[in-house]
């Protein structure tokens, strides 16, 4: 139990680290020493030089919320609701590998940022800060680590499978059984918004789809693998290991646990249906699959 401002801020990141498996929150970025000039001008004089030690070390990381300023506020269900549009920086003690919050930058798309110092702010203040980073997280997790990566990717290439695979080719063979049910989800999801959309700011599907562009802008298709999201933002297994692999960020080593099973179960599938790579090139209807998927004019 959480009592005291104190207690909030040693449970900001385990909270995020254990408990967001279904909403994809690999989330904090390792600042780099060449990167520092960026962070202390958005924070300005509340940033301290114990900051630009902790990036000498490699202990000092972001969480970068930003995207949410494209969110107004937005009256629903006769209330006034908006995403908090949050950078969080966090300092790692190089033993326990903790991640501790020092400063929450909190803008709302409209008025003035607000910079919060745990070292600085009054205890309500404080709190206040953790809650507006939690809600962000909270919205990422549902709309972009979720719905995005495993609703919004997957069914494009659900739809453009059914366009250019055979009901009998392997490949639509292998996908098929967790294919019956995404894309009518997705449409039930943007026609009956406001009924079972969860309830954030994004007050309708088309802000829902606004934002997916947005985040979707210079992503390639493989940036949503986990192995590819780590490596960009400069996580490794060292920095989150005390005693077994990556159990002080357990959601990590799930979700790696979970794709290399995954990688393990579809190599054995493709080994079966394809005796050498040359009969991956030969196939037509896969090569038609992937150059649709890839199409921004005729994808789906």
């Amino acid at each position: 139990d959480v009592e005291t401002p104190e207690q909030a801020t040693e449970a900001f990141f385990p909270t995020i680290a254990r408990y967001g498996l279904a909403y994809n929150l690999i989330l904090p970025k390792k600042v780099k020493v060449s990167e520092l000039d960026t962070w202390r001008e958005l924070f300005g004089a509340t940033w301290t030089p114990a900051l630009d030690d902790a990036a000498d070390t490699g202990s000092l990381y972001v969480i970068n919320l930003r995207i949410f300023d494209s969110l107004q506020a937005q009256t629903v269900a006769g209330a006034p609701r908006f995403t908090p549009a949050t950078v969080t920086v966090l300092r790692q003690d190089p033993g326990t590998r903790a991640l501790t919050p020092e400063l929450v930058r909190v803008s709302d798309g409209g008025s003035d940022p607000q910079v919060f110092s745990r070292e600085n702010a009054t205890p309500a203040a404080w709190v206040y800060a953790l809650q507006a980073a939690k809600v962000s997280v909270t919205v990422y997790g549902i709309w972009l680590g979720h719905v995005y990566h495993w609703h919004i990717v997957t069914a494009a290439m659900q739809m453009t499978m059914f366009e250019t695979l055979a009901a009998t080719h392997p490949v639509r063979t292998l996908l098929e059984p967790q294919s019956s049910y995404l894309i009518p989800f997705d449409d039930m999801l943007l026609a009956l918004w406001d009924s079972i959309a969860p309830p954030t700011s994004i007050a309708s599907g088309l802000q829902f789809l606004e934002l997916m562009d947005l985040f979707a802008e210079d992503r390639e298709f493989f940036d949503d693998d986990p192995t590819t999201t780590l490596e960009q933002l400069g996580l490794s297994a060292s920095d989150f290991t005390v005693d077994a692999q990556w159990d002080q960020y357990p959601i990590v080593g799930n979700l790696l646990e979970i794709w290399e099973a995954t990688g393990d179960y579809v190599s054995a599938c493709v080994d079966q249906a394809y005796g050498t790579d040359q009969d991956v090139q030969r196939d037509q209807q896969l090569q038609a699959w992937i150059a649709s998927s890839g199409d921004a004019d005729g994808g789906n």
